[in-house]
């Protein structure tokens, strides 16, 4: 799982470094589509998906949270049940929260080209290694200022 996600994240990053005007949604934005969806029976399977992939991006960042102020991460034993389009949309949300930051950290300075040239380069063939490097820049860019807070914000 953690592998599709940094896959992910560098094609977002790449696609940041061609376009520096692309947005991907925020936490903020995950967290208003669980508010506006609380209580109402939706209509069509895209809608109940995306209500379902945006609790999952805010549970998983709440226990990224915890992981920093903790240093323990939980093992996420259903990751694996997901049905696989909200995997592969979590994966993905994931991917983008992380290559946006990615993009913020080498515009300020906070990273190094060689740093994320290496990223590139990796492989993540060992088991445990992808979640050890997600985990690991979770932590190196925590202090990393956003650019902007939500999709809606930007616009």
């Amino acid at each position: 799982f953690y592998r599709a996600v940094l896959r992910r994240a560098l094609g977002y990053f790449g696609s940041k470094l061609l376009n520096h005007k692309r947005t991907c949604r925020k936490e903020a934005d995950f967290r208003q589509i669980v508010e506006e969806g609380r209580g109402k029976r939706l209509t069509t399977e895209w809608k109940r998906e995306l209500r379902r992939i945006a609790a999952y991006v805010c549970e998983h960042r709440e226990r990224e949270r915890r992981f920093l102020a903790e240093g323990a991460w939980p093992v996420l034993h259903n990751l694996h049940r997901l049905a696989p389009g909200v995997r592969l949309g979590l994966a993905q949300a994931l991917g983008y929260l992380l290559g946006d930051r990615l993009h913020d950290a080498l515009v300020l300075g906070a990273v190094q080209k060689e740093e994320l040239r290496e990223l590139f380069l990796r492989r993540f063939e060992r088991p445990g290694e992808p979640l050890a490097e997600y985990l690991y820049l979770v932590r190196r860019l925590r202090h990393v200022r956003e650019f902007y807070k939500s999709r809606r914000e930007r616009m």
